[in-house]
């Protein structure tokens, strides 16, 4: 009876691994279901915006360079609640740029 219960309790927690926002970026990954797309908003040749769309459950997410200087300043997150985290990051470079105007609100605040 106990290894059925710590079999049951691995497999349990094997879904509860963190998705590794790393990985989401490089969009190497074929089986990752996160789709990237990355934005200029100001039109000066340089992402400023990179939007991760997971495909379920309210779980999206952006980088966000919010003074167009080449680096990430923050990460928001939509959920239940819009959460967003100060960080610095660099914008990354040679992707391909969608145009058009990203689907978020909230995050500039």
């Amino acid at each position: 009876m106990r290894k059925i219960t710590v079999v049951i309790a691995l497999a349990a927690l094997a879904g509860c691994v963190p998705h590794r926002p790393e990985a989401a970026r490089s969009g190497t990954a074929p089986s990752d279901p996160d789709v990237t797309t990355y934005y200029d908003r100001n039109q000066d040749g340089l992402v400023d915006l990179e939007f991760h769309d997971p495909g379920c459950c309210d779980r999206d997410w952006a980088l966000v360079d919010t003074d167009f200087d080449g680096r990430y300043d923050k990460r928001a997150q939509w959920s239940y609640a819009l959460v967003k985290d100060v960080i610095d990051l660099p914008v990354p470079r040679n992707v391909v740029v969608t145009t058009g105007r990203p689907p978020l609100s909230g995050w500039q605040n």
